[in-house]
This record gives structure tokens, sequence and C-alpha cells, in this order.
């Protein structure tokens, strides 16, 4: 099954580089520029994962459980005692600028379902 994943940034060229980098790994992408898009997207199909670009001076975008998983794009080095006072709780982050090979591991890394514990036996 193809994950759906929605991008959540004001900034075009960032959401049409990841929707060019997620597609032909095999991902299904909901680009959103507004908080509005991205609630009316949401309201229509969940998705497994949300990468939010948050702007300056806007309050962050929180996609809740419709959401999935969540990944923040942000400009500057990440300060998760900052962050975790003005954004929900990430599962990971990416640097910008973004490399394409790091969005897509990070991708898959969030998205790789957990080992099971026959997994964990079976080691």
């Amino acid at each position: 099954m193809r994950h759906r994943i929605l991008v959540v940034a004001e900034d075009v060229t960032l959401r049409s580089t990841l929707a060019r980098w997620l597609m032909p790994a095999g991902y299904f992408v909901e680009l959103a520029e507004t908080d509005r898009r991205a609630r009316e997207v949401l309201a229509k199909q969940p998705m497994a994962l949300t990468i939010v670009a948050p702007s300056a001076g806007v309050p962050m975008f929180d996609p809740g459980e419709k959401g999935g998983k969540l990944i923040i794009a942000t400009e500057r080095p990440h300060d998760p005692a900052r962050l975790s006072r003005s954004v929900p709780v990430a599962d990971a982050y990416l640097s910008i600028p973004l490399d394409q090979q790091g969005v897509l591991a990070q991708v898959e890394s969030v998205l790789r379902p957990p080992p099971s514990a026959d997994d964990a036996a079976a080691r």
C-alpha cells in the first residue's frame, strides 16, 4: 500500500521539490500552501505522514491524528526546548536546505512499522 503524505508549506518551491522527490519513491503526495487547505485535505482523507515547514511569525499547523506521523522542516537547527513550547511533538526534523537522500531516508524511517514481538523473538 502506498503511504499518503501531506506537505504543508507556504513556499511553492519547497512543496514542489518534496513532491518531486516523494512521488517517484512510491508515495501519494498532497500539497497545501495554507493551514486551511491542509485541514480540507485531512477532512477528506487521513494521511500516514505530514511534513510541515512552519512560516516565521505564524503559529505552526498541528495536523492532529488524521495527519499521521509528523516531520517538521525548519531553516534553523531545531532547539527541542523552544520548539516543544510552540509546536506539536514531531517524529523527526529536517533542516532546510533539504537533501533528497536525507528526506527519503527520514520519511522511510518514520513510516517504518515498529518491529513486532514475533520479529524480536526470531532474532
